[in-house]
């Protein structure tokens, strides 16, 4: 399945409601950078394949 797979392009997008962030700051963000969320850890996110609702999971803190 996943040398099938291998060639396909989709959009995976992860929404992390309830933040908000400045255009400019976002438009500055490069590889490495930490991004200080609103969310706790352990808050449920959804994932979405293609604009469709496909995985469930929760925000984790890192390096805490």
């Amino acid at each position: 399945m996943a040398h099938l797979l291998r060639g396909v392009t989709m959009d995976l997008e992860v929404r992390l409601e309830h933040n908000r962030i400045q255009t400019g700051d976002l438009l500055r963000v490069r590889p490495g950078d930490v991004i200080l969320l609103q969310q706790q850890a352990g808050a449920p996110v959804t994932a979405l394949i293609n604009g469709k609702p496909r995985f469930s999971g929760s925000v984790c803190a890192v390096g805490t």
